[in-house]
């Protein structure tokens, strides 16, 4: 694929950094922390599932003497030290943003993560150094399954939306590129295995390291 007449939209999570098992393996942690017996299904449950949705099951059916809005947070601090303890970038997407800026290729991140959490990253690995523009959906104002948010990323640009490349590890994206008429490249991820043969199907491109790209 020629990436030199493109925009090139990165989300975060999973995609150019391994941060989603801070999130879906907490559940299981604290469950196992407290004793108690994790139920069949809910290991799968937990890894494929966001944190929301895993916190309000936890409370509720394992007898878990804490609210949901106080678990939220406890689980979420976890969360944050997990993020403060990035080092590197995933399968060497910095080696392809490298690329993509020495060749003047627009690079913006796109994510449905808190700016907290791109604060975090970008100062352990400094992601402005590689990305033109930053934003999360809420700042956008759009879902990423809303063509309005892209169509404003590439009038950024001067560009249309097909011009983008949507790089992205879920398959819900992956799937409204498609829709969009967006060119699209996916990136493996232990915890969108539940649908990656979808991903497959869909996405223009797939890899597990970004070196394929080069």
């Amino acid at each position: 694929m020629n990436f030199e007449s493109k925009i090139c939209v990165f989300d975060m999570d999973g995609t150019i950094v391994d941060t989603v098992g801070f999130w879906r393996r907490c559940p299981e942690r604290y469950l196992t922390k407290l004793g108690k017996t994790i139920k069949a299904g809910d290991r799968e449950y937990f890894k494929y599932n966001v944190l929301r949705d895993s916190v309000s099951k936890m409370v509720n059916e394992y007898s878990l003497d804490i609210s949901i809005p106080d678990l939220w947070s406890l689980l979420e601090e976890e969360v944050k030290r997990g993020y403060n303890s990035v080092s590197s970038y995933k399968a060497d997407a910095d080696l392809f943003l490298s690329y993509l800026k020495k060749n003047n290729v627009p690079c913006v991140l796109y994510t449905a993560n808190e700016r907290e959490y791109i604060n975090i990253i970008d100062n352990n690995l400094n992601l402005s150094n590689y990305f033109n523009l930053m934003y999360t959906t809420a700042e956008i104002g759009f879902k990423k399954d809303e063509r309005e948010g892209f169509e404003l990323i590439a009038r950024s640009f001067g560009k249309n939306i097909e011009d983008i490349v949507l790089f992205e590890d879920s398959y819900y994206a992956i799937h409204t590129a498609s829709i969009l008429n967006m060119k699209s490249v996916a990136v493996a991820d232990e915890f969108a295995e539940n649908r990656v043969d979808d991903v497959k199907n869909e996405c223009d491109i797939f890899i597990s390291s970004y070196r394929q790209l080069l």
